[in-house]
């Protein structure tokens, strides 16, 4: 993390791709906080305002672990009368067959 003052504090990211990037802030005495942005590859700064969820300021002798989370391939599977899906779903991947480079792509997680 870098960053003068709390209006420009900087959370340091060096992606190998555009990708989503999941910031959460683990705050030892505040309520822990999450920034979802978008990044490109190389540097990014993904800016924090010193804040914790509930907008209360954080001091800067707190600790504070932050665990960042890339996604690629956003999936949104709008649902219909779920309630009738005893069974639930089952999900496959149809397209791309490789990553841009023609390298297989890794296995799906799906959550249950």
């Amino acid at each position: 993390m870098s960053g003068c003052n709390a209006g420009n504090l900087c959370i340091n990211v060096n992606a190998t791709q555009s990708r989503q990037v999941e910031s959460k802030m683990d705050f030892q005495n505040y309520l822990d906080r999450t920034i979802l942005r978008s990044v490109n590859r190389g540097d990014n700064c993904i800016s924090w305002d010193a804040y914790d969820a509930n907008n209360i300021y954080v001091s800067d002798t707190d600790s504070v672990i932050v665990t960042l989370k890339y996604t690629t391939g956003i999936t949104h599977l709008p649902l219909i009368d779920v309630e009738n899906h005893q069974n639930g779903y089952n999900l496959s991947l149809i397209r791309p067959t490789k990553q841009a480079d023609g390298s297989a792509l890794p296995e799906l997680n799906v959550l249950e």
